[in-house]
């Protein structure tokens, strides 16, 4: 949860940026795990987290009780991430977000944040397909390579729903 309690207008991209440093931290555990041999299940070396990123409004507080607080938040925006978050195994990436995350995101940091368009889909409760992305990484860790195959697959996606 970015920009609550506290309002941050640039909560998209500390959401985004947010990502890749526990990916890349994780990355870091993967290889200690590796390396201590057989302290650790073999399922702990591989391991790796899904995260889904939407952007909008919604309620936010304690939606427990005088005796249970739990400070949550509820609505369709969050309910859109929680999409996001389910549909990373099946569009095979471990960050997706919705086109209001990436949008945001690009206001704040310009293009620091790589994205790669993955398509529409339609999510229960909503008529209209939602635009995803993949994020891709922080610009200054991506190779030469890989911009370029961002930019072809770009490229072919316009062109898909051109058709």
């Amino acid at each position: 949860m970015f920009g609550a309690p506290v309002d941050l207008t640039e909560h998209a991209y500390k959401a985004c940026l947010t990502t890749q440093l526990v990916h890349q931290s994780l990355d870091e555990l993967r290889e200690k795990w590796t390396a201590e041999g057989d302290k650790w299940p073999k399922m702990v070396h591989g391991m790796r987290t899904r995260i889904g990123l939407n952007t909008g409004m919604c309620m936010i507080g304690n939606m427990g009780s005088r005796t249970r607080f739990n400070y949550t938040m509820m609505g369709d925006n969050v309910n859109l991430a929680a999409r996001m978050e389910s549909g990373t195994k099946a569009w095979g990436a471990f960050t997706m977000v919705a086109e209001s995350t990436k949008l945001s995101c690009e206001k704040h940091e310009g293009e620091r944040i790589l994205f790669r368009p993955l398509g529409r889909i339609v999510v229960a409760g909503r008529s209209q397909p939602v635009p995803i992305h993949e994020i891709v990484g922080l610009r200054e860790k991506v190779s030469d390579q890989t911009l370029e195959c961002l930019s072809l697959f770009d490229h072919g996606m316009k062109k898909y729903y051109v058709l």
